[in-house]
């Protein structure tokens, strides 16, 4: 599963923890917040953490995250984690649907939960080492 390194900030997740019945409030703004610099940028850069996706994607790597109309079975894209919605997913897809797709991460042995269209931010066009 990679994860955004400034989402959510430190200090963000504590009072979630203290108040869990912020966390779907806090997600709504951030998720809002992040798409709306997606539209008016066009692109958003974040940097994966995790293995999930190894070797495409390496722990610490930076991606550019633009959106799409349409999305393909082979796209990497991402999106938030309806089961942990303080999380946003960059995974494979690896089915798709009318409105909803199916993601894995390339170093998975599971296929993920089924993805709502409207949960999708964007694909990953750019993949580059931040060493």
């Amino acid at each position: 599963m990679f994860l955004l390194s400034s989402y959510p900030p430190i200090s963000v997740l504590l009072d979630i923890r203290k108040k869990p019945n912020t966390m779907n409030k806090y997600n709504a703004k951030t998720f809002e917040l992040m798409k709306t610099q997606i539209e008016t940028n066009g692109s958003l850069e974040i940097t994966a953490f995790g293995n999930s996706m190894y070797p495409t994607i390496k722990d610490g790597e930076r991606l550019t995250i633009i959106p799409q109309k349409e999305y393909s079975v082979g796209d990497i894209i991402a999106y938030v984690y309806s089961l942990d919605p303080l999380n946003i997913i960059i995974h494979r897809i690896i089915c798709k649907r009318k409105n909803s797709v199916f993601t894995k991460g390339d170093n998975n042995n599971f296929i993920d939960k089924l993805v709502p269209n409207n949960k999708i931010m964007g694909i990953a066009i750019r993949i580059e080492d931040n060493q």
